[in-house]
């Protein structure tokens, strides 16, 4: 069994009482803790500069938690004994910025084209260009109910009132992808944590469930890393923040080779 250090234990400790406060504040006083400390799109009226910290201590399910704590754990303890309290709670931290910096750099790109692609409509407002723009931004729309919205705009172009509530529709649109648009979690920073260990033990098998054998840490991480990139330029409505956890990855690469250099690490 893995000792628990005392970073991890810090850490640890600070995430679980988040997870409760949130839970109280939520079910007894109706306080979404999600919405101030998470982090939100830099243009978002809910956006704090101090979220690119904080919303690496909140989760959004119970599930969540336990398997970014039990990661923290498993890796954290065994790279904190390596390193020490002090230089791994400020990996930790560093890699959990890169995380939400990296996150943050491909949302923009990501709202950037959303809402250009939606002024380009709202410009020619048709229901061909409307068809057009939910080809280019599926995840927003119910296919069906557009089907059917799009089928009547073309058998009457003439009437204004289809224009008028497809531009309202899309502007209400841009509105909750900028103002609702949270990540939450440590997994980011968990990712920061199983690169190195990757490093210290790139021979150590690990063993993931399902599978009948052992994987190199070293394979795994690999595997990781590129299943985090497809699923990010993929799967793009499935809530998860691949980027951040590709971020992790990358910002605990860097600060790693840097040691190197430095002959610390």
């Amino acid at each position: 069994m893995i000792n628990f250090t005392q970073g991890v234990k810090i850490i640890l400790l600070i995430n679980l009482s988040m997870f409760a406060l949130a839970w109280i504040l939520q079910n007894f006083f109706a306080i979404d803790l999600s919405h101030i400390l998470g982090m939100f799109y830099f243009k978002s009226s809910n956006y704090h500069h101090y979220q690119i910290i904080t919303h690496m201590f909140m989760h959004g399910s119970i599930l969540h938690l336990l398997f970014n704590m039990y990661s923290l754990y498993l890796f954290g303890s065994m790279v904190e004994q390596v390193w020490g309290t002090k230089r791994f709670v400020f990996y930790y931290i560093f890699t959990g910025i890169g995380a939400a910096a990296l996150h943050a750099g491909v949302n923009w790109w990501q709202m950037h084209t959303l809402i250009d692609d939606a002024q380009l409509f709202i410009n020619n407002p048709t229901s061909d260009t409307l068809a057009l723009f939910s080809e280019n931004h599926t995840a927003l729309f119910n296919k069906q109910a557009l089907s059917d919205f799009l089928a009547e705009w073309s058998e009457h172009p003439e009437i204004t009132q289809y224009s008028d509530l497809a531009i309202e529709q899309v502007q209400d649109m841009i509105d909750h992808a900028i103002n609702n648009t949270c990540m939450l979690g440590a997994s980011g920073a968990v990712f920061g944590l199983l690169l190195a260990f990757g490093m210290m033990y790139p021979d150590i098998k690990l063993y993931i469930m399902f599978l009948p054998i052992g994987i190199k840490a070293k394979y795994l991480v690999l595997i990781y890393g590129l299943s985090e990139l497809a699923f990010g330029i993929f799967a793009t409505n499935d809530g998860i923040a691949h980027f951040a956890h590709l971020g992790g990855l990358l910002f605990g690469f860097i600060i790693i080779k840097i040691w190197q250099k430095q002959n610390e690490f």
